[in-house]
């Protein structure tokens, strides 16, 4: 069973886009009280990458990859500026990585997403011709 849970979390389009939102969301949520509850002792911020790529996997329109990216990311910032024991300059290093990051995986699953579904259907055409 978890296999196929696995499998339907990583192939686009196996969940739908409303499904995917809400876990996206709720993840980055719990991500960011996690992150804030640990304060700068534990940063979790290499977690966000995962509702990001969730979302950018299964989400056709660019608006809902945009939207849990700005999402992720004033969490992010959020959490990061709350920090009491570090510096600002290595808050500011640590929010520019973070965008980086964050940038960086939403821009990889959405093209991931793209080249599964293109070959998806390059190979079911070939099939039909």
């Amino acid at each position: 069973m978890d296999h196929l849970f696995h499998k339907r979390l990583v192939t686009p389009n196996e969940i739908n886009e409303e499904a995917t939102l809400a876990i996206g969301y709720s993840l980055a949520f719990l991500i960011s009280f996690a992150d804030y509850m640990t304060s700068s002792t534990i940063q979790l911020h290499f977690l966000y990458v995962f509702p990001i790529a969730i979302v950018g996997l299964h989400a056709d329109k660019n608006r809902f990859l945009f939207g849990i990216l700005g999402y992720s990311n004033l969490l992010q910032l959020l959490t990061i500026t709350s920090y009491e024991n570090v510096d600002s300059l290595n808050k500011v290093i640590l929010i520019v990585l973070c965008l980086f990051i964050t940038s960086l995986t939403a821009y990889f699953s959405k093209a991931a997403r793209i080249a599964y579904l293109e070959a998806k259907n390059s190979g079911t055409s070939k099939i039909t011709e």
